[in-house]
């Protein structure tokens, strides 16, 4: 009897088991939906609704039933004696504020998930979609997966950003839906979508066109040739291997306007 009883109980036990797992599967492919729709705009939102003889505040708490916004507004501005009837309606969330602002002379404005509703709006709809600030980390590389000092990364349409630490190392804060551009002299540029990610690692690819513009001014700053407020003089290996000189730099002399190289009567090396 207790054999079979157990029996009874382990198989019960399983099909609970199995009854959680389908709930918790079903509720994640639930939950993305959920946190898209506050990106879309209500403009091309659609609800299917019955407004027959509705108060507003009926009217409004059944928008809420149909879709996943709040409404937000103080009692004493809604109109309860007011009656609604539009029928049976596929429409769009804003198309069906408009007729009720036509009813009722409310403005409503939608902020992420809540639409406030006011008595003094200029216009009927209106919304605004805020994203939120994420900080974005990572590193941004060579073809040689060294780490690029000084690389430019730039959040497009804001203008704002910052550059690498000398292991090409970097951190911002920006938009969850931003784009980054990321440059540096003599590779290709590129941007790349953040899409809600905080870490962002780049290899950027040598861009053979500037790498043949490139100069490098006083303290080891990298430029490009045209992007420089002056002339440039040019120095080819040719000119340097016919001075024959052991010592490179003495085999500058003569070279470089401007350039004074103190000659030593030493070996290899001065």
């Amino acid at each position: 009897m207790k054999l079979k009883l157990l029996k009874k109980i382990a198989i019960m036990s399983r099909y609970v088991i199995i009854g959680i797992l389908i709930q918790s599967l079903l509720y994640s492919f639930a939950l993305p939906e959920s946190g898209n729709a506050q990106k879309v705009s209500i403009e091309e939102i659609e609800i299917s609704i019955d407004v027959d003889d509705l108060s507003v505040q009926e009217t409004l708490e059944k928008v809420e039933d149909v879709s996943e916004f709040e409404f937000a507004y103080k009692r004493r501005i809604i109109d309860n004696d007011k009656r609604l009837s539009f029928g049976h309606q596929k429409t769009t969330i804003a198309a069906l504020l408009r007729n009720i602002s036509k009813e009722t002379n409310l403005g409503f404005k939608r902020v992420n998930e809540v639409i406030y509703v006011n008595r003094e709006a200029a216009v009927s709809v209106t919304e605004e979609i805020i994203t939120a600030d994420i900080t974005v980390k990572g590193k941004i590389t060579d073809e040689t997966d060294g780490g690029l000092p000084g690389a430019s990364i730039v959040i497009k349409d804001l203008g704002t950003g910052t550059t690498t630490d000398i292991d090409g190392n970097f951190s911002l804060s920006a938009p969850e839906d931003a784009t980054l551009v990321i440059s540096y002299v003599g590779y290709s540029t590129i941007e790349i979508p953040v899409q809600n990610r905080t870490e962002i690692n780049i290899q950027l690819e040598p861009d053979s066109q500037q790498l043949n513009e490139i100069v490098v001014t006083a303290f080891g700053i990298e430029k490009e040739k045209k992007a420089l407020g002056y002339s440039a003089q040019e120095v080819s290996g040719d000119e340097l291997v016919e001075a024959r000189e052991i010592n490179v730099a003495n085999s500058l002399k003569g070279k470089v306007a401007g350039v004074f190289v103190n000659s030593s009567s030493g070996g290899p090396g001065g």
